[in-house]
């Protein structure tokens, strides 16, 4: 009878390291500055527009969304997703699909790289397919400035939007 207390205090006392040194163990992975949802507001041609923009590690998903003023409820009207490879403070996106409304009561049908109406969409909006940004982090804000008309400056009117973390 004393060997099988031994035996199962020693089983115990195994089971509580192995667990003390499995809780111990460090999460080495550290997110990036830029991953998280960022968002901005925006009034164009007397419409109230919101971009909500998601950044993983090494991909995106953008929704904008235009608000109806009779109900006062945000309607997704256009969704982009692609991937990125950041080096320093310049960002590569490259678009893997494209969506957008076309009947408000439907939701977006997304297209995927490669097909014809992911192309189509993709000229029609004027978006490039890879697109190089400069972003800098500062607390809640997020500075994006894209070379939209690629001339090599991110400086141009338009070209700068500053998105604050959700």
């Amino acid at each position: 009878m004393r060997r099988f207390n031994f035996s199962a205090r020693s089983i115990l006392l195994f089971s509580a390291i192995v667990l003390l040194i499995s809780s111990c163990s460090k999460d080495d992975t550290v997110n990036p500055d830029y991953v998280g949802t960022w968002s901005v507001d925006i009034s164009e041609s007397g419409l109230q527009l919101k971009d909500n923009l998601t950044f993983t590690k090494d991909g995106f998903t953008d929704i904008k969304q235009v608000n109806n003023p009779t109900t006062n409820i945000w309607v997704d009207y256009i969704k982009t997703t692609g991937t990125i490879a950041v080096a320093g403070s310049t960002m590569t996106t490259t678009y893997t699909g494209i969506g957008i409304l076309t009947d408000f009561t439907v939701s977006i049908t997304m297209y995927s790289a490669g097909s014809s109406n992911f192309q189509s969409l993709m000229s029609d909006k004027g978006i490039p397919l890879t697109l190089n940004s400069q972003f800098s982090v500062a607390g809640n804000k997020l500075t994006i400035m894209k070379d939209m008309n690629s001339n090599g400056n991110y400086t141009d009117p338009g070209e700068t939007t500053v998105y604050t973390k959700q």
